[in-house]
């Protein structure tokens, strides 16, 4: 069973990202690497799949915590993960801070990190229905405006407003 959403993996040791990517990848994920934070920003910019970010705090050129920024940027319905073998209340903290789900101490518990990921997941999923719900309610609270006006030329006023009320709430 291949689960569809994409796990974007970030950390500078080699042998990190392959436990990482071992460990979901057997739990049925499909699983991409990066060994810097331009990279994943990279990756996250040419393709939409990725869903969850598990990202290491410590790393040359671009920490974590601000991969982590950086990232909502461009995909701000990222859930973000942090995992550091130098775990502190200021680390944690800033983590939160830039917007981190979830923070795995290194050496990670395997369970732990199955854990957190599905966790991960589970909010992904539940925000996307959320904003799905949302959506359908205000569509069929506009389809129910729509029936009760009678005049063309209201109607037509009414579908415009509609239309640029979305459009601005979109952007």
């Amino acid at each position: 069973m291949v689960k569809d959403n994409q796990i974007l993996v970030v950390d500078d040791e080699i042998v990190i990202r392959e436990l990482m990517s071992g460990i979901l990848e057997d739990e049925g994920y499909k699983v991409v690497t990066a060994a810097n934070g331009a990279m994943a920003l990279d990756l996250l910019q040419e393709r939409d799949d990725f869903v969850v970010l598990i990202t290491d705090i410590m790393m040359p050129e671009m920490d974590g915590i601000e991969l982590i920024r950086e990232a909502a940027k461009v995909r701000p319905s990222l859930i973000s993960i942090v995992m550091t073998g130098y775990g502190t209340m200021e680390s944690a903290r800033s983590a939160v801070q830039a917007g981190a789900y979830d923070y795995v101490l290194k050496p990670f518990n395997l369970s732990e990190v199955k854990v957190s990921v599905s966790n991960a997941l589970d909010r992904f999923r539940l925000t996307s229905e959320n904003t799905r719900l949302l959506e359908i309610t205000e569509l069929f609270e506009i389809s129910q405006s729509m029936a009760s006006i009678r005049d063309e030329e209201e109607l037509l006023d009414f579908v415009l407003k509609a239309a640029l009320d979305r459009a601005v709430a979109v952007r």
